[in-house]
């Protein structure tokens, strides 16, 4: 949803449903459900200054003992714009705001649980600079931006 680019409001949700059958016996049958969910928030006010904000949630059905499954991220930006046509950018951006320091993601497979974990350096502050040679006409802000969240 965009209103005049002022304000710009987008939600994806996605949902997966695995079922798998095995006749050995020595296998267990499986079904799990993954969700995932993206909300993002951009707004333009005043001239000049944009605002950002996303929120990730993953919920995956299938559990390893002693471990979250749901995991959550938030992460926020606000960018001055100077210049004309807005050339030069200072961005102030806070990563993982709620502090999870987790990126997995847990799946099951026939006999096997696999756990799969990326390195995250957790909550942190971030401050850009950027200067552009040439500005293509697009809104500063989104996804869609060179530097994304």
């Amino acid at each position: 949803m965009n209103l005049s680019d002022k304000f710009e409001f987008g939600e994806t949700y996605s949902f997966g449903f695995n079922k798998s059958f095995y006749t050995d016996k020595f296998f267990r049958n499986l079904n799990y459900y993954n969700h995932g969910s993206d909300t993002e928030l951009i707004v333009r006010i005043p001239k000049k200054v944009v605002w950002e904000t996303n929120y990730r949630l993953q919920y995956n059905t299938q559990t390893l003992n002693g471990q979250n499954n749901t995991i959550s991220f938030w992460n926020a930006a606000v960018t001055t714009l100077f210049m004309k046509n807005d050339r030069l950018q200072l961005k102030l951006s806070v990563n993982d705001i709620l502090n999870t320091n987790n990126r997995r993601y847990v799946y099951i497979t026939e006999n096997t649980a696999r756990d799969l974990r990326t390195n995250n350096i957790g909550r942190h502050g971030l401050l850009t600079l950027t200067y552009n040679i040439q500005n293509f006409g697009g809104k500063v802000g989104g996804k869609d931006t060179m530097f994304r969240f």
